[in-house]
């Protein structure tokens, strides 16, 4: 059985699931799903915890079954892990991780995981903030027509959101609170501040004075 990340399966699972984010834009794409791995394994040699073949696996593979994506669903999933010698032990978490770890499943329905859960949330919540969170941000609120401030809520709208600039106050400034890593944490702290910086020279660039509310 294969209780190791091997070079062999590295490689086979990445251009396997590399394929299949070709031409999606630029906020979901392959970039996003490489990141997340990179801040997986940042978090995972600092912590010194987790199962690295976890945390690739789950990495790699926690954007395929996303709706807003239409590339895979969740049963595709399961029959991509059975290809792979995975205890069930560890395709079962790899499982868990993928269908609890996005944002809005978390706000709605709030789970504690493992530390391999853990940090492979942690990754890919790094990769929706800082400079990199504001580009994807900005990306995706292009690609579905969304205005980048709406002159409703100038400051941005906490309730709804009817520009990309709403969510940075809907989501992105709320990410760091959730973390679960201490290395995470530090991380997401000098990401948001970031953030925080940007909002305040849009608003004021766009006439909403030189603040953040």
């Amino acid at each position: 059985m294969a209780l190791v990340l091997t070079d062999t399966i590295n490689k086979r699972v990445t251009n396997d699931i590399k394929a299949l984010f070709t031409n999606l834009e630029g906020s979901h794409d392959w970039l996003h799903i490489s990141r997340v791995w990179h801040n997986a394994q940042v978090i995972q040699q600092e912590e010194n915890e987790g199962c690295l073949l976890t945390i690739f696996f789950a990495s790699i593979l926690h954007d395929v079954a996303d709706p807003k994506l239409k590339i895979c669903d969740y049963p595709w999933i399961v029959q991509y892990l059975d290809q792979y010698e995975l205890p069930q032990e560890i395709k079962s978490e790899i499982l868990f991780i993928i269908e609890h770890i996005s944002f809005s499943k978390q706000k709605d329905h709030p789970v504690t995981g493992s530390i391999n859960f853990q940090i492979v949330q942690d990754a890919d919540r790094l990769d929706a903030i800082g400079a990199i969170g504001i580009a994807r941000a900005f990306a995706y609120g292009g690609s579905i027509g969304s205005a980048i401030y709406d002159e409703s809520y100038p400051y941005g709208n906490r309730e709804a959101e009817n520009s990309t600039l709403d969510h940075f106050y809907a989501k992105l400034f709320q990410i760091e609170e959730k973390m679960n890593t201490t290395t995470g944490k530090s991380l997401a702290r000098e990401r948001t501040s970031y953030m925080e910086d940007f909002v305040r020279q849009l608003n004021k660039e766009c006439n909403n004075h030189n603040i953040l509310k």
